[in-house]
C-alpha cells in the first residue's frame, strides 16, 4: 500500500478573469522513502498540487475535488484542525525562498521550538531546544550552540535553506514536500543541499516530493519522475524512462532547452577588435564601522580587491563565482554606478572612474544593464510603453510619436507585439518581464550591456530562449556584453571568455572551453563540479567517484 495516493485531483480558482483550472485530473503514488519529482515550468499546476495536499490552497474562491489519501487519511475531506495535525507532524514543507519563510524578528532556535511545543505540548522548553539544537547540527549549520540564536537575516541564503530543512524535520514527518529548494541557491551551496536531501531520505527514509524545473537536479536525487503542463501530468515513469525514452513532445522539449556544461557551444570566431572596457586594479572596499564608536573603522570589507579586465568590441565576457563574491560590486564600479576606492576604468579610452553625474550622463546611452530580478525591475504601476521609452524620453532621444514607434520597434524586436505597450508588468510571465528588460536596455542602443543574472530566475525553456535573443541581438547590433551568473553551465554557452570571480579578486580567467574543460584554479574546479548533469547515468557515475553526501 502507497503512503500517498492521489487520484484525479482538480483545483480551480475563480478569478476577476474566469475560472482558472490550475490542476486538471492529477493522479500519482508515493513509496515510503522514494524521491518523487514533480517538474515542469512556472503554471503548470506542480507547486498548487503539492500545496492542496496540505489545505494552504484552501478558500471561498477555491473548488478542490478529488481524492488524496494518506494512510487513513483523507487530506482533501479533512477539517483544519485535522490538517493541523498533518503538518509538520507527518507532511512537512521547505519552500523556495527561505528568507520569506522564516519571520524575520524571531530567532532561528525560537521559530523550531515554537514548531515542536505547538505539537508536541508535552515537550519542555529547554528539551526543545536542545532537540533544535541537535536538528541544525544535522543539517550541518556549523557552531550551532551559536548560531541557534541568530536571526534569518544572519544567515546566507544555503543556511537559510538547511535551517528550513531542520524545522521541517522537527517531527519527524513520513513526508518531504521541497517546493524549488535550490532555485535561488548558488551551484555548490545547492549541490550540498541536494547533498542533505539525498543522505536524509536514505537514512531516516523520508519520502520525499521535490518540485522543481531543474532537470539537473532531477537527475541528481530522484527515483521517478512526473512531467506536469497546464495542470495536467504529460508524462510519469523512473528516471532513466523519462530522460532516456520520452514519449510527450513537452517532455521531449524541455530535455531538449537543458544547457548542460559538458558539452561545447558551437565554436564563434574570436573577436579582434580594440578593447571597449578596461578595467585595471580596481579596488571597492566598505568601511565597517563599530557599533559603539560609529566613527571608528574597526574592519573593511573586500568587495573587489585588485581586479583587472578587459572586453573587447562585440565580444561576450563571462563573469562567474558564488553570491557575495564580488561581481555585483565590480559591475556597478564599472558602470559608474559606485565611485570605486582606488584603480581605473577606462571606456572607448576614456577614465570613467572618479567621474561626476553629470559627466557620465552622456555615457549612459553607451551603457545599459539587464538586471536578474524580472519582477522588480519593472515599476509595477508603469505602462510597458513608458518603461520601455523611459531612457529615450530621458536622454531626449525621442518625443511624441517618434518615441512611440521606437518603442513598439523595440517590442517587436524582442518578441513581444503591439498590443503589449498599454499593459502593466503583472500581465507578463516571467521571460516576457525578461524580454521587456532587454528591450528597455537596447533602448538607446547602447555598445555594452552588463548582463547581471538575466536567467537565473527563469524555467529552463524560457532561459533557452532569453539566451538564443541576447546572441541575436549581438550579432545583429554589434553589441558587447559582461554577462555575470554563478551557473558556470550557462555561462560556458554565451561567452568568448570566463572569467572566475573568488573572494573580491579574478582567480582565473582565458577562453571560455580552456576554463571549463582545463580549469587551473581548485575554486573553478569546485564551481565546475558543482553544476548537476542532466543526465542519470553521468550523475550515478560521478557519485561513485565522489561518494554520497
Amino acid at each position: 500500500m502507497s503512503l500517498l495516493s492521489v487520484r484525479d485531483l482538480r483545483v480551480g480558482f475563480n478569478t476577476q478573469s474566469g475560472h482558472v483550472q490550475a490542476v486538471d485530473g492529477v493522479s500519482f503514488d508515493l513509496e515510503a522513502g522514494e524521491v518523487l519529482a514533480i517538474v515542469g515550468e512556472s503554471g503548470s499546476g506542480k507547486s498548487v498540487t503539492a500545496q492542496t495536499l496540505v489545505g494552504l490552497t484552501r478558500g471561498p474562491n477555491t473548488r478542490v475535488e478529488g481524492a488524496a489519501q494518506l494512510g487513513e487519511t483523507d487530506l482533501i475531506g479533512a477539517s483544519q484542525a485535522g490538517l493541523r495535525e498533518v503538518r509538520g507532524e507527518r507532511v512537512a514543507m521547505v519552500f523556495q525562498d527561505p528568507m520569506t519563510s522564516f519571520n524575520p524578528v524571531y530567532r532561528i532556535g525560537a521559530q523550531i521550538i515554537e514548531a515542536i511545543r505547538a505539537h508536541r505540548p508535552e515537550v519542555g522548553k529547554a528539551e526543545a531546544r536542545k532537540r533544535a539544537i541537535g536538528l541544525l547540527d544535522s543539517v550541518g549549520i556549523a557552531d550551532v550552540a551559536r548560531r541557534v540564536d541568530a536571526y534569518p537575516h544572519e544567515f546566507s541564503g544555503g543556511m537559510r535553506q538547511r535551517a528550513m530543512i531542520a524545522m521541517a524535520l522537527a517531527l519527524e514527518p513520513e513526508i518531504l514536500i521541497a517546493d524549488e529548494p535550490t532555485t535561488a541557491l548558488d551551484v555548490t551551496v545547492q549541490a550540498q543541499i541536494l547533498a542533505l536531501l539525498e543522505r536524509l531520505n536514505r537514512e531516516r527514509g523520508l519520502a520525499t516530493i521535490l518540485i522543481t524545473h531543474d532537470l539537473g537536479v532531477v537527475a541528481e536525487v530522484a527515483d521517478r519522475v512526473l512531467v506536469m503542463h497546464e495542470g495536467r501530468i504529460v508524462e510519469r515513469g523512473s528516471l532513466d524512462q523519462v530522460f532516456y525514452a520520452a514519449e510527450d513532445p513537452y517532455t521531449q522539449q524541455l530535455l531538449g532547452a537543458v544547457v548542460r556544461i559538458d558539452s561545447a557551444p558551437p565554436l564563434r570566431p574570436a573577436p579582434r577588435g580594440e578593447a571597449l572596457l578596461e578595467v585595471t586594479d580596481l579596488v571597492k572596499h566598505y568601511p565597517v564601522k563599530s557599533g559603539l564608536l560609529i566613527d571608528r573603522e574597526v574592519d573593511r570589507v573586500r568587495a573587489v580587491d585588485g581586479v583587472s579586465l578587459s572586453i573587447r568590441k562585440g565580444e561576450t565576457l563571462g563573469l562567474v563565482g558564488e553570491s557575495g563574491c564580488g561581481k555585483t560590486t565590480l559591475c556597478r564600479a564599472a558602470l559608474g554606478l559606485v565611485e570605486p576606492s582606488s584603480g581605473s576604468v577606462r571606456f572607448e579610452g576614456r577614465e570613467i572612474a572618479g567621474l561626476s553625474r553629470r559627466a557620465m550622463r552622456p555615457l549612459r546611452q553607451q551603457m545599459q544593464i539587464v538586471f536578474q530580478d524580472p519582477y522588480a525591475s519593472l515599476n509595477p504601476r508603469k505602462r510597458i510603453g513608458q518603461i520601455v521609452g523611459e531612457p529615450l524620453r530621458r536622454q531626449g532621444a525621442a518625443r511624441g510619436d517618434e518615441l512611440r514607434r521606437r518603442v513598439l520597434e523595440l517590442l517587436d524586436r524582442v518578441g513581444l507585439g503591439a498590443e503589449c505597450f498599454d499593459r502593466y508588468p503583472h500581465e507578463f510571465s516571467g521571460g516576457q518581464r525578461q524580454r521587456i528588460g532587454i528591450a528597455r536596455a537596447l533602448a538607446l542602443r547602447p555598445k555594452l550591456i552588463v548582463a547581471d543574472e538575466p536567467v537565473s530566475a527563469l524555467d529552463v525553456s524560457i532561459r533557452a530562449q532569453i539566451l538564443a535573443l541576447l546572441a541575436e541581438l549581438q550579432q545583429d547590433f554589434g553589441l558587447t556584453y559582461l554577462f555575470v551568473a554563478h551557473d558556470i553551465g550557462v555561462v560556458r554557452h554565451v561567452s568568448d571568455r570566463i572569467a572566475v570571480m573568488n573572494a573580491g579578486k579574478i582567480v582565473e580567467e582565458g577562453p571560455a572551453d580552456r576554463v571549463c574543460e582545463r580549469p587551473e584554479d581548485p575554486y573553478t574546479r569546485q564551481l565546475l563540479a558543482a553544476v548537476p548533469i542532466p543526465d542519470p547515468r553521468e550523475a550515478r557515475a560521478r557519485r561513485q567517484t565522489v561518494g554520497p553526501g
